[in-house]
């Protein structure tokens, strides 16, 4: 989107566009769009080799372009991601993967700024519900994804494909739709703290260039959409008693038990997605201190 035609927009999409820091990465391996394949030269898929909470895929044993993608999504506080596929139309959005539904799942710990990732056995309840498997997050996610759907062209009709998969309302859980290990969204959301979408933009894989400019009219409302959704919710910032920015606290929400909980990034910020609603915050110090308090969501959704 051009900075001129930025400025043509309603005023509350300026507004959002110019209180947000937005990042875009073309493509994580362009060899791979050129020649029109989906594995790199290691013969890996990308987008099935990120950590995995619920696999046994670690930080250690992943592809240099998606060692790239981890290394940059520390170096900012990444809210709100989608990332863009083509092969069907549809909104789908976390989990992909699961833990069969054990009550003994797992939880994950990530300090922020250059450790390892860590995972320890907890009782973190089942994830799926009926054939999904469903984040603590699921009432933002399906808002999510039907802010997008409803906001395109054609999505949330369902089955635009004709492949006989009918999408209700254009929006499917990962899991439920085809389940995975190692995709990108679900890293993003437990491991980066950051909610993602993978939205399916085309019928076609990869479709023809003459084809672009009838696929970004589709799509272009539908992103101005999604991108204001990042203004949901709550964001704060962390002090110690002497005004300091405390780096790394525990921000989490009652009845929402992240595998990975929600951290402070290096200057005591936290952004928590969520609709509106009554909330109960408890945050965490690296000392074991904790608070405890309430939040009135009124906000109207954006």
């Amino acid at each position: 989107l051009g900075l001129t035609e930025l400025y043509s927009l309603p005023q509350r999409v300026r507004t959002a566009e110019n209180s947000s820091v937005e990042r875009r990465v073309p493509e994580a391996e362009p060899e791979l769009w050129f020649r029109l394949r989906r594995f790199n030269s290691n013969g890996a898929d990308l987008n099935r080799g990120f950590p995995d909470a619920f696999a046994a895929l670690r930080q250690q044993n992943v592809e240099p372009e998606v060692r790239a993608v981890i290394d940059w999504l520390k170096t900012e506080t990444f809210v709100l991601s989608a990332n863009l596929h083509g092969g069907a139309l549809v909104a789908s959005y976390p989990y992909d993967n699961s833990n069969g539904g054990k009550p003994s799942a797992i939880r994950v710990s990530a300090p922020p700024a250059g450790s390892q990732l860590t995972v320890s056995s907890v009782s973190a309840g089942p994830e799926l519900v009926g054939r999904a498997s469903i984040t603590p997050d699921d009432d933002v996610f399906v808002h999510l994804a039907k802010v997008y759907s409803y906001s395109h062209a054609w999505m949330s009709r369902g089955d635009m494909c004709k492949e006989n998969r009918p999408f209700q309302d254009g929006i499917i859980n990962g899991y439920q739709w085809y389940p995975l290990q190692g995709g990108m969204q679900d890293f993003n959301y437990v491991w980066a703290q950051c909610l993602e979408l993978t939205l399916e933009l085309s019928c076609c894989k990869f479709p023809p260039p003459e084809e672009l400019p009838a696929l970004w009219m589709d799509n272009k409302k539908a992103l101005l959409a999604y991108i204001q959704q990042v203004h949901l919710g709550v964001k704060g910032r962390v002090f110690d008693g002497s005004g300091v920015p405390v780096e790394n606290a525990v921000v989490e929400v009652g009845g929402r038990q992240d595998l990975c909980p929600f951290r402070t990034n290096q200057y005591g910020e936290y952004y928590r997605l969520l609709l509106p609603g009554n909330y109960t915050f408890t945050v965490t110090t690296t000392n074991t201190n904790s608070l405890f308090f309430k939040v009135s969501e009124n906000l109207h959704l954006l």
